[in-house]
């Protein structure tokens, strides 16, 4: 009895494998066919980005702290 019940138990985990193993195939075919079909659009890409106007910060306020912030030093006021 527990013969049968080890062997139903593997063939349970090897159905489930094969049933995820497929789905993922499927799923990963199905994005390259949508990114080849997407990848050649015959839309003009273009922004509206315009660059900025450079502008001086002038002096730094304040006094360095042995603090960093993101790799950047702090200063305290």
């Amino acid at each position: 009895m527990k013969s049968l019940m080890a062997t139903l138990l593997v063939m349970l985990v090897a159905i489930l494998l094969i049933v995820y193993t497929l789905s993922f195939v499927a799923r990963s075919s199905g994005t390259t066919e949508t990114e080849h079909s997407t990848s050649a659009s015959s839309y003009q890409q273009k922004t509206n980005h315009f660059p900025r106007e450079p502008y001086d910060l002038g002096p730094i306020q304040g006094s360095e702290s042995p603090y960093k912030v993101n790799q950047w030093l702090s200063y305290q006021v």
